[in-house]
């Protein structure tokens, strides 16, 4: 191979796991997943696991993109509790009531114009609805939303920690 041809087709580097802060990102997740979930069992809150669940879940490698899909598992959760609270209180714990709650969740989660957040709000429509519970569905509708709440607020604070050690990215 000629030095044009050489020149032409350079040896791509494969960054390591440390050049693309794959090492760091894994660091941070486990630790806004392990501090929301020691967290959450501190304050005694029942089903601590969906801090920690919650956390890995919005945890990205920018900051940016965290907290938009923070805000949309926020948003996504707060409809979802309300429709599931609401309808299993006044229409019952029935099927029919959960398949008009998750419609009422998603319409209105594009009423709001939020709709990347439909999906968390018909997964916390349903756990409000089809988990057993010792509580009435506005107490598990409550609990619902402050675990997810919690692990955001972890995971956001532990991100934005992070980017204080996260090494710059040049531009290629």
């Amino acid at each position: 191979m000629t030095r044009a041809e050489a020149a032409a087709h350079p040896v791509h580097h494969r960054k390591t796991p440390r050049e693309t802060g794959v090492i760091l990102q894994a660091l941070l997740t486990a630790a806004a997943a392990t501090g929301s979930y020691y967290l959450s069992s501190l304050l005694k809150i029942p089903q601590s696991y969906w801090a920690a669940i919650a956390a890995i879940n919005v945890m990205q490698s920018e900051i940016g993109a965290t907290a938009k899909t923070s805000l949309n598992r926020l948003l996504g959760t707060a409809v979802g509790a309300a429709a599931g609270g609401f309808f299993a209180v006044f229409f019952g714990g029935h099927l029919i009531s959960f398949s008009f709650a998750v419609v009422a969740a998603v319409l209105l989660c594009a009423l709001l114009d939020r709709w990347e957040s439909y999906r968390f709000a018909g997964v916390t429509v349903a756990i409000v609805m089809l988990v057993p519970y010792d509580a009435s569905p506005w107490v598990m509708a409550g609990r619902r939303f402050v675990q997810i709440g919690l692990g955001i607020v972890f995971a956001l604070g532990v991100e934005f920690l992070g980017r204080l050690y996260r090494p710059a990215r040049r531009a290629a």
